[in-house]
């Protein structure tokens, strides 16, 4: 057992009673804003004296701390980066909030920084019972605007958002008004998609702005001592859970059919209801089709017992409203897959992995889930408040060749209480020089990392060797593979990403470097760009369908790497209906004009083509031309999204110079839309010739257009000899099937355009 400290004879020597009489003088702006900001913009951010919520003299007389994190706040309190290294349920919270409470307290910011939008959401919840709160994610663009205000005392982010504000210097004003920088989920660093942008950012602010205070936070770090000492920050480890976890590797025989599949998993249920009766259990499920399955047979054989489904395929607002229910105690049991495997606060007595293959979504086939991946998911089991956790993992026997054909459940009793090994993914662990072939296994981030130490001002060619020679790999790995440091800085250079800068001592962003950090893709999907710049200044014609270029805008490995198509998905087969009545190959042969580039991909990824295709449109293409509908909306926004960033992607790096930009903007004004306010938004895409032309009179935008174009104008012609009265009511009609996409524009609206037409 853990030793417990009562902490009321020790908060005095903590010192949190500080003097909260401490306002920034106008002498010391300079050390908080840049001096690109304007002198009205200084004043906003200066932050005002501030008065916390958060009180330990308040909370030590409700509950009795640990010894850890007695340790911890004093740590804090000394102005030391830590990394807390403890078992799930330990009470790392606490200690974030005691270093978010002496931010503020100091007249600083804070900020929480997760892998996960709806962590932040979740510590949006949790700190903002004691501070004014401000969540930046990718949902929350309008927040932006209000980041400046000077009754912000901390923000809640994802780790994408993070990176970007440590790459762009225009944002550096944030860092420096920043007091502490809390990291959950830390060892996501050595996370083989994401990684690179922990590291890269944890770089940047090291050099940048070593005067945040850092407190790493994580669960599952197996090498936690050369974690903390490579991060520079002292460690404290709790590996004892504060409620027992007993855990149950049960072995099964290996089922190849989907009946024989569920049967057993509806054995498995009724095992862990007759077990434990009616108490909080997450079940997580190998497919989300099982999920749904499983939840209506327990449904009709446990009435009593109310059942929910969680998995990527609903909209983020369902989900939020099922976890809600869930901690309430309104739901007792939720079949779901690994959207609910990490970090979210789901409080529960019983946590079951009915196999260790899950289903990926964009793959449309079952991956076998790291051991981190398992130790996350059984560690929602068991939180405060619960005498005991129980965790149930039902692995079949199959034999795996790379641990020597020992069983599924063998290797599982085997690693179950081991936590992962976190490395640096900057690199990968069995590099091939990418720069000159192609990728086997890991993807390389270097060339992508370099760019942005370059934006951020670590432009050296000694920033970028040191970044390199500093990653978290072991030294005869770095040295091994340090030919990287020269063949990436050569690539970037031939590729016209950067170049030299005027003194010969650094680099600087060429337009083509700069569109990849102000977009976010990957330098290979730039160049694909470049490439398609190309083949249009070699096409006879302006090309003129939306779908084409659609498809070959999208033809590039970034976006289609994490995307497989299964013959045996429903989802999968209705989504390639969809795209054949309306992409093919064959009409894109006068655009590839035998480039072996576009030839070689188009032959290798049509199908994922067409599956991401029939995603994207589904909604556009059912509601008008009675195409199949999709069910699964959250697998259809995140391909939408992705969509979306690659649109806007490109038409950064095309410019007006180029042959027919005109055309090709108009032809996206559909997709792509850029507010005054700077926030980016999609809608549908114009399809027809007759919406551009509708489009050219003054005033029309697209929503009019399109209702227009839809209440049977077909051009400006018939447009001045039509029934206004008629036009009113068939846009009305219109407007009521789709108030998104359509406007009513009434008879007065239409006589003031056909005035401007005259």
């Amino acid at each position: 057992m853990v030793k417990k400290i009562n902490l009321i004879n020790l908060i005095e020597g903590l010192n949190i009673q500080q003097s909260t009489d401490q306002i920034i003088s106008k002498k010391e702006d300079n050390e908080y804003i840049t001096d690109i900001e304007e002198k009205e913009e200084k004043e906003e951010i200066v932050l005002q004296k501030k008065t916390s919520k958060f009180d330990l003299n308040e909370i030590v007389k409700k509950i009795t701390f640990h010894t850890e994190q007695i340790e911890a706040f004093k740590r804090i309190e000394e102005g030391i980066n830590l990394s807390l290294v403890w078992a799930t349920g330990k009470g790392k919270t606490l200690p974030a909030q005691f270093l978010a409470n002496k931010c503020v307290k100091n007249n600083k910011t804070f900020t929480i920084v997760g892998p996960l939008k709806a962590l932040a959401h979740e510590q949006d919840d949790t700190f903002g019972q004691f501070f004014n709160t401000l969540i930046l994610t990718g949902d929350y663009q309008q927040n932006k605007l209000k980041m400046k205000r000077s009754d912000v005392e901390g923000y809640t982010m994802t780790l994408e958002m993070l990176y970007q504000f440590a790459i762009l210097p225009d944002r550096h004003w944030f860092f420096q008004q920043l007091g502490g920088c809390i990291y959950d989920e830390a060892h996501m660093v050595g996370d083989k998609s994401r990684g690179w942008k922990i590291e890269t950012a944890w770089y940047i602010l090291k050099r940048l702005f070593p005067k945040i205070q850092m407190l790493k936070l994580s669960a599952t770090i197996g090498n936690y001592k050369e974690f903390a000492e490579h991060f520079n920050d002292q460690l404290i480890y709790s590996p004892d859970r504060a409620i027992p976890l007993e855990t149950h590797v049960i072995p099964e025989p290996r089922k190849f059919y989907k009946k024989d599949k569920l049967i057993q998993y509806q054995k498995d249920v009724d095992f862990l209801i007759k077990k434990h009766g009616q108490v909080p259990m997450l079940i997580f499920c190998t497919a989300r089709s099982t999920c749904m399955e499983l939840k209506n047979y327990t449904e009709q054989k446990y009435p009593i017992l109310k059942c929910a489904v969680h998995n990527a395929g609903e909209l983020t607002k369902n989900r939020e409203q099922i976890e809600a229910s869930f901690r309430d105690g309104s739901i007792d049991i939720i079949f779901c897959t690994t959207t609910l495997s990490m970090g979210i606060n789901m409080p529960t007595v019983v946590c079951a992995l009915m196999g260790l293959t899950f289903y990926d979504p964009n793959k449309s086939k079952e991956v076998l889930m790291n051991f981190s991946q398992m130790i996350q998911i059984i560690g929602r089991s068991g939180r405060k408040g619960m005498p005991i956790g129980y965790a149930y993992i039902f692995a079949d026997d199959r034999k795996l060749e790379h641990f020597n054909y020992k069983s599924l459940a063998e290797i599982v009793e085997e690693n179950v209480n081991k936590p992962m090994v976190v490395q640096s993914r900057v690199i990968p662990l069995n590099p091939i020089d990418y720069l000159n072939g192609g990728i086997l296994g890991d993807q390389n981030y270097l060339d992508v990392s370099f760019l942005g130490l370059i934006s951020s001002g670590l432009n050296k060619t000694s920033d970028l060797e040191d970044f390199y020679w500093n990653l978290f790999r072991t030294h005869e790995d770095l040295e091994k593979n340090s030919y990287l440091i020269e063949n990436t800085i050569n690539w970037l250079i031939h590729n016209q990403f950067i170049c030299e800068n005027e003194d010969k001592n650094g680099y600087e962003l060429l337009e083509l470097g700069y569109h990849v950090v102000e977009t976010s893709i990957m330098p290979k999907t730039a160049l694909h760009f470049v490439n398609l710049k190309n083949v249009f200044e070699k096409m006879p014609n302006e090309p003129s369908n939306y779908f084409d270029l659609w498809v070959l805008l999208h033809t590039n490995e970034e976006y289609l790497d994490n995307i497989n198509v299964a013959k045996s998905n429903e989802q999968d087969q209705i989504a390639l209906q969809i795209a054949e009545q309306y992409i093919s190959k064959d009409r894109l042969d006068p655009y590839i004009n035998d480039n072996e580039y576009f030839m070689e991909l188009l032959e290798k990824k049509w199908e994922c083509i067409k599956k991401a295709f029939g995603m994207c449109h589904n909604a556009y293409l059912n509601h008008y031309f009675n195409s199949f509908e999709l069910k699964y909306a959250g697998d259809v926004k995140l391909l939408s999204e992705a969509s979306k960033r690659i649109i806007f992607s490109s038409n950064k790096i095309f410019t007006k110079s180029d042959k027919y930009y005109d055309h090709f903007v108009n032809i996206f004004n559909g997709q792509s839309n850029t507010t005054k306010d700077g926030k980016y938004t999609i809608s549908y895409p114009i399809i027809h010739k007759e919406i551009l032309e509708l489009m050219s009179i003054n005033g029309v935008g697209f929503k009019k257009a399109i209702s227009l174009y839809f209440a049977g104008i077909k051009s400006i012609v018939h447009l001045k000899n039509a029934n206004f009265k008629d036009i009113e009511e068939k846009t009305q009609e219109l407007r009521n099937t789709n108030r998104d996409l359509f406007v009513t524009i009434s008879e007065d609206a239409l006589k003031n355009i056909q005035l401007k037409i005259e």
